[in-house]
């Protein structure tokens, strides 16, 4: 078992039970298994490519769901895909290689989101038919037919193909459309489309979906922030044996963890929540007020041996609570 930058790299059942129990003891809540290759990585194990065996999959599912840990997938080819779902798995990502085959493989209890582009009347007709929920965003030009505004906003619409000799011929299917932006500061901030088989309010409101839609990425902004803000783009760690490289991804999570922390420190202090607070404006700060600062080593020596600073108090971080009820078991198509 080695570490790749913030991953772990684990062969064999031994290996894969000792990774998965490891991150449960160290607190870990949702565990991701690279069950495809990522073509964005290393030509040896591209995105088409599946890369752990069944019986590996339903091991660290089994292990990880012992431990109260929620799984999920990177898997981008279309095996992948069928092979998280035959073994367990709770959130699938990315699935642009599999087809549309896999579709019918969802069920009731299961929410499917997709990203604007991948929608179709056809595609949505099939996925639609198996019972599951389905949160989609599309493109706002797309103009469904209004039929009712409902109490928190959203609307109910009919939607039709847009193409196709006989589209006049099909029948409509009922849709629940949420339209809403985001507050980021941006001169023109950019317009959001979600359509949603959830009809009723009283199940899910606009807001829980709307939020449900965003926190899809949460994990992948994280490895974001890490991976390209703070370490650097497609930057290689310096050291050069186990330990230290050990020793210097640690590093990287406490200095993740010590900006999120300031942030839901600085958000109590106004009137933001934390989850509006930007990593990338905290992270240049911090920089900033390190690059400016000094101090004498025989002050720093009775003092936090990391940077010079005495804390004035303990921060503890707090996590975003999901929005409304989880579904078992969810997909996204979303990329990295």
């Amino acid at each position: 078992m080695e570490r790749s930058s913030f991953g772990i790299v684990a062969d064999g059942p031994a290996e894969i039970t000792k990774a998965v129990r490891l991150c449960a003891r160290e607190g870990v809540d949702t565990i991701k298994l690279n069950i495809s290759g990522d073509g964005f990585t290393r030509a040896r194990a591209r995105g088409e490519m599946t890369v752990m065996r069944e019986s590996e999959v339903r091991l660290a599912v089994e292990i990880a769901h012992d431990h109260g840990c929620r799984v999920a997938s990177h898997s981008r080819s279309g095996l992948s895909v069928t092979r998280a779902l035959d073994c367990g798995v709770d959130v699938i990502y990315h699935c642009e290689a599999a087809d549309e085959s896999v579709l019918d493989r969802l069920e009731a209890g299961m929410l499917l989101l997709a990203d604007r582009g991948f929608y179709g009347f056809d595609m949505w007709t099939r996925a639609a038919a198996t019972g599951a929920d389905l949160l989609w965003r599309v493109k706002s030009t797309l103009s469904p037919k209004h039929l009712e505004t409902l109490e928190d906003g959203s609307w109910l619409a009919q939607i039709i193909p847009t193409s196709g000799t006989r589209r006049a011929h099909r029948t409509p299917l009922t849709v629940r459309v949420i339209d809403y932006t985001l507050d980021d500061g941006r001169d023109n901030p950019e317009q959001y489309r979600l359509l949603t088989t959830i009809l009723d309010p009283t199940d899910a409101t606009a807001q829980e979906l709307a939020l449900a839609y965003a926190q899809r990425w949460e994990i992948e902004n994280t490895f974001d922030e890490l991976k390209t803000h703070q370490r650097g783009p497609r930057a290689v760690l310096r050291s050069k044996s186990p330990p230290l490289v050990k020793q210097e991804i640690w590093g990287h999570l406490c200095c993740h963890f010590a900006i999120r922390t300031l942030m839901v420190d600085a958000a109590r202090a106004g009137p933001h929540e934390p989850t509006r607070v930007s990593f990338i404006a905290a992270l240049r700060i911090a920089r900033r007020s390190l690059s400016h600062s000094a101090f004498s080593p025989l002050i720093a020596t009775s003092r936090s041996p990391a940077c010079g600073i005495t804390p004035s108090q303990h921060y503890t971080a707090e996590s975003t609570p999901h929005a409304g009820s989880a579904p078992t078991r969810a997909w996204s198509n979303a990329k990295s």
